[in-house]
């Protein structure tokens, strides 16, 4: 994110596409907002009772918050995360072709007459 952030100013400007300012405007505050969930997560955590683990109610309960909290903020991602990709990109274009390999030789045996099975 923060290398899409930089990056960005610095590319030509007829090769940026103008979605992509509002797009990592819009990764980063859900990126804030992801720290806060986690940052929420681990009090929640120290708060639990001693006996709370995967399983039991209240613990689950806390999950579900959680990923509740979460899942919308993940969905920003899903829905605007190419951006950076693109910028990355349009940035090194000749890292972002797919690399054809040559074909392999052809296996040849060393000897002209077939193996023998014992």
């Amino acid at each position: 994110m923060a290398s899409a952030e930089n990056r960005l100013p610095r590319l030509p400007s007829g090769t940026v596409q103008p979605r992509w300012v509002s797009q990592l405007g819009i990764l980063s505050s859900a990126a804030h907002g992801l720290d806060a969930v986690r940052t929420a997560w681990d009090e929640e955590l120290d708060g639990l009772p001693p006996n709370a683990h995967p399983g039991t109610h209240v613990y689950d309960s806390a999950v579900t918050e959680r990923n509740e909290a979460a899942w919308p903020l993940l969905e920003v991602w899903a829905l605007h995360g190419q951006s950076v990709l693109d910028i990355r990109s349009t940035a090194h274009p000749s890292r972002s072709r797919l690399r054809t390999a040559a074909p392999a030789p052809p296996v040849t045996s060393a000897s002209s007459t077939p193996a023998v099975r014992r």
